[in-house]
């Protein structure tokens, strides 16, 4: 069901998927060639019917000759009505759960559309069956976050925030990390050179690659004034992911390259967190202790990432 997600509805009425009693009887005098039902029983706007009479049905019975038709629109009568308020239950269950979850719609894109209604969607881009499994994640990044900023954040855009650089991830399609590569290329202080280089640092993403580190570029106006970034290993390979906090790319980059080599000292720790009391004039890697002073090159993070070939 590939649905364009400013038609889909929001949450499907699951009793929409199930036919009332008059459209099941409509259904079923069409299959016997009867058009000019509603006028033989005496009933309008048969379909939006949700009982009949006893009365009804036997008439029915008795126009189509068939007395098992009785039984049958009587147990169907009965079934709809007992199962009605349970679906409208869940539904209004649903609905509280889109109310809050909707802000993920911001990260989903067209690999998220074949859900029934934007929920489900929802729940495709999180891969997960409910919304419990959504505020368990979340809250477990959450505390992740607050342990190291001091700053007030919605877990759940945290969350979805974090799932969208997952999956741009998975399309970098990385070669194997080579952590030794990458050491030396830290120490060698080549990237220092080109600081104000605003081309250089655009390449920087692709070199980056080539030692099986994964960076992604995922913008967020919510999150621009709270998350810097962060960076974490999945499938053994590091991934950084950047917001657009940063105003200056060389102020990006430094605390990048400074993140990561803190990472690869202490792989034991989850996540990475790049933080405001990072966003100063100069940056230590802590592993050499090094000092690298910044350069104010007034380019955003979006234009110096975004325009990678590996920046999505």
């Amino acid at each position: 069901m590939d649905t364009n997600i400013n038609k889909k509805v929001s949450v499907l009425n699951p009793l929409s998927l199930r036919n009332t009693v008059g459209a099941e009887l409509a259904d079923v005098f069409e299959l016997y060639g009867i058009d000019n039902y509603e006028e033989l029983i005496g009933v309008p706007n048969l379909r939006l019917k949700e009982h009949l009479s006893l009365k009804i049905i036997n008439k029915t019975s008795e126009i189509l000759d068939n007395a098992q038709i009785v039984e049958f629109l009587t147990s169907f009568q009965k079934d709809y009505l007992m199962e009605k308020s349970r679906f409208l239950s869940n539904y209004k269950k649903a609905k509280k759960s889109f109310s809050k979850l909707r802000k993920a719609l911001h990260f989903l894109r067209d690999e998220f559309t074949n859900g029934y209604d934007l929920l489900e969607d929802i729940f495709d881009f999180f891969n997960v069956d409910n919304e419990n499994q959504i505020y368990e994640s979340s809250e477990k990044y959450f505390t992740s976050f607050k342990d190291h900023n001091n700053v007030d954040i919605d877990p759940v855009y945290l969350y979805a925030w974090l799932r969208r650089g997952e999956l741009d991830y998975i399309k970098l399609e990385l070669t194997s990390y080579n952590e030794n590569d990458l050491i030396e290329w830290i120490e060698s202080d080549e990237w220092l050179l080109h600081n104000n280089d605003k081309r250089y640092l655009r390449s920087l993403p692709k070199l980056i690659s080539d030692f099986g580190v994964g960076i992604v570029f995922v913008p967020s106006t919510i999150l621009t004034k709270t998350v810097y970034g962060v960076i974490r290993f999945i499938d053994e390979r590091p991934l950084i992911q950047i917001s657009d906090k940063h105003r200056y790319s060389s102020s990006c980059w430094n605390v990048v390259i400074n993140e990561l080599s803190n990472v690869i000292r202490h792989k034991d720790i989850e996540n990475h967190w790049l933080s405001k009391t990072q966003s100063v004039s100069t940056y230590q890697i802590r592993n050499t202790n090094r000092v690298y002073p910044t350069a104010n090159i007034e380019c955003n993070t979006k234009f110096v990432l975004g325009e990678s070939e590996n920046i999505h």
